[in-house]
């Protein structure tokens, strides 16, 4: 839970892996799959539908979009407003050995990618985000009413749902 209430607490997540054999490290895919009760279709939590988050990765070489969709499907599905990416091949095995104009192109995109972050300080969901809510929201409503059918208990999830409002008018970017 400690980990959990510091990402809930926070103003701006800020995810970081390397590309390990063109994915996440084993640790944050492990930190991801702990917070999968997190994801929309279980039990999402408001606060989430505001954040913003930034993922850092770099590479020898090649790998860096799957590390970046590894980690943004899990904070999508957390309801992450909006997230952001820096990325960067670096083409050496350390960092005194990169060219100084590879350096430069970094601090560019963590500069872009700063100014977005500070000019929106009431984010709203991506559509991305909003369409995926929409869809766990049918889910929801869907898996209850068979549930009902065969006379069975509602689930975690749904209660979930239930008491926030969001199957009904309710939504939790507003």
């Amino acid at each position: 839970m400690p980990i959990w209430e510091d990402i809930s607490a926070a103003d701006v997540l800020v995810f970081t892996s390397p590309v390990y054999v063109f994915h996440v490290t084993g640790q944050m895919k492990a930190l991801l799959d702990h917070y999968a009760t997190k994801w929309m279709a279980h039990s999402p939590e408001r606060q989430m539908f505001s954040k913003q988050a930034v993922i850092i990765t770099n590479s020898a070489g090649a790998g860096m979009k799957n590390v970046i969709k590894d980690i943004c499907d899990s904070l999508k599905y957390w309801g992450v407003a909006r997230v952001f990416s820096i990325k960067q091949g670096l083409f050496e095995s350390r960092w005194d050995l990169v060219t100084s104009k590879r350096k430069l192109k970094i601090k560019r995109q963590c500069q872009v990618v700063s100014s977005r972050i500070k000019s929106r300080k009431n984010p709203t969901p991506t559509l991305d985000v909003k369409g995926k809510f929409y869809l766990m929201r049918i889910a929801q409503k869907m898996i209850h009413k068979d549930l009902q059918k065969r006379k069975q208990p509602e689930t975690r999830d749904h209660i979930h749902w239930k008491e926030k409002g969001w199957l009904g008018g309710k939504r939790p970017w507003k």
